[in-house]
């Protein structure tokens, strides 16, 4: 189809198929099937079909993983959103093999929980669990938002990082494209700002 990917022959017997661009704008990215056929004198002589993934599921879902460069991708398609948080990593983050890092409540926490995401108050850096990065790329972009949010001058609230989370649900994708993320924030700022649902 028109826009998905060129081909350029290489030899008599090879194409090189490029796939297209996936667009900054567009939050809800599906695979999409391309079909490459080989005709000859009007008679199809064969026909290939192809997958092209998104690129957040190819940086994290496929045999690539590399989370740095999803975080990177991240950065860049939500630029605009996750300005608004009016926060700064001190660096680069640092993302953990593992799931989850351990996030301590305070200062010499023994048993510190282990959260998808941490902001480090002290200085501002930040690290990051594979698992902020294998839901969707809008889960992706509002938890890496929430982190931002901790990281401004006065270090806000885990009640202010959610309720930053909400109140850009539309721009992050989260309301059209992830409506169980969403409902993880809610009941997340709903605890942590007014104590209403509360895990147990």
């Amino acid at each position: 189809p028109p826009d998905n990917g060129t081909l350029d022959r290489q030899t008599d017997t090879s194409w090189l198929y490029t796939s297209f661009d996936e667009p900054q704008a567009e939050q809800c990215p599906n695979d999409v099937r391309v079909w490459i056929a080989a005709v000859d004198g009007g008679v199809e002589l064969a026909r290939r079909s192809l997958t092209v993934v998104p690129v957040h599921f190819w940086w994290t879902q496929t045999a690539q993983r590399d989370y740095q460069n999803d975080y990177n991708y991240i950065r860049w398609k939500y630029a605009t959103v996750l300005a608004t948080t009016g926060g700064a990593f001190s660096g680069l983050p640092s993302i953990s093999a593992d799931a989850c890092v351990a996030c301590p409540r305070f200062m010499f926490d023994p048993f510190p929980p282990c959260v998808a995401a941490c902001t480090n108050i002290g200085d501002f850096s930040v690290a990051f669990g594979t698992q902020a990065f294998r839901g969707s790329e809008n889960a992706t972009a509002s938890t890496i938002g929430h982190e931002l949010v901790h990281t401004t001058p006065t270090g806000e609230s885990e009640c202010t990082a959610y309720t930053w989370e909400f109140n850009h649900d539309a721009a992050t994708g989260i309301f059209n494209c992830d409506t169980a993320y969403l409902a993880d924030v809610v009941q997340q700022m709903n605890c942590t700002c007014s104590g209403i649902g509360c895990p147990e």
